[in-house]
């Protein structure tokens, strides 16, 4: 009886040693699958409101369509352009905005500021450098004073005011954009040279050479300012600083010596024994 009761506790014993590591394991398993269920919901989560956030993207994206339909500018083309645009903004990807939609679709500023897009002085002078590189200057001198009425302090966008001017043959108006440039920036070589070159054109050639001689002042080795020196000289019948000059611009660059030759400004100095030594 007692061997019995023995063998029963025993077995008792193996039974509970079994349940006891089976426990163990389903708990461990429980555990598991808590941990994925919560990362599961997690991801549904993020996932639903990246949705979210699309569809919220595309409804905005539409109501712009919507108010460009309203313009009888917009044709059908562009409308389809941007279109094509709101097919890609369920990729993965960053999503794109109105203003670059429109930009891409290569619309124009009129648009974004009928539909009350926030246009900072860089977006009007970058659209500005498009259209003159178009040839569009009217539209480009538009785009320049609209930068400059946000930011009347912007060199840049003087300098280029004024080489549209120039191209349109108003050269007292790019002189002015000049000067503003100038009053900006005084260490601008390059507005003092153009400015130098437009009051050349004018006859005005005191004023050129001043605005030549300040040009120089910051970039002494600017060999075509020594040269249209030597030109004005020339001109004005100054002999002795028309070679002076023109000798500077030759020993910066030898090229110099070949357009004297035949540059018309020296034609007073054809016969001149110095100007022949240095040319020859």
């Amino acid at each position: 009886m007692g061997v019995l009761v023995g063998l029963i506790a025993i077995v008792l014993t193996i039974i509970s040693v079994v349940l006891f590591i089976k426990l163990r394991r389903w708990e461990k398993t429980i555990n598991r699958l808590e941990i994925k269920s919560d990362q599961l919901e997690k991801d549904f989560g993020e996932k639903t409101l990246f949705l979210e956030k699309i569809i919220l993207k595309i409804e905005e994206e539409v109501d712009y369509i919507k108010k460009l339909k309203e313009y009888a500018e917009v044709d059908t083309k562009e409308i389809e352009l941007i279109a094509m645009k709101l097919k890609n903004l369920t990729k993965n990807r960053e999503l794109d905005t109105p203003v670059g939609i429109l930009v891409e679709s290569n619309n124009n500023l009129e648009y974004l500021e009928k539909l009350g897009f926030p246009l900072d002085a860089e977006d009007y002078f970058s659209y500005g450098i498009k259209c003159f590189s178009q040839n569009k200057h009217q539209s480009a001198i538009r785009a320049f004073e609209k930068a400059l009425e946000l930011k009347h302090d912007f060199a840049e966008a003087w300098s280029k005011k004024g080489d549209i001017l120039v191209e349109l043959g108003m050269y007292d108006e790019a002189i002015q954009a000049y000067n503003q440039t100038i009053k900006i920036n005084p260490d601008d070589t390059k507005a003092w040279y153009k400015q130098g070159t437009m009051l050349t054109e004018l006859a005005r050639y005191d004023e050129a050479i001043k605005a030549y001689d300040q040009a120089l002042k910051i970039k002494p080795d600017f060999d075509l300012i020594w040269f249209k020196k030597s030109c004005i000289y020339a001109l004005l019948k100054d002999k002795e600083n028309a070679i002076k000059n023109l000798t500077q611009a030759i020993k910066l660059h030898i090229l110099f010596k070949k357009i004297a030759k035949s540059d018309e400004a020296f034609k007073s100095l054809r016969d001149h024994p110095d100007f022949k030594k240095l040319v020859e």
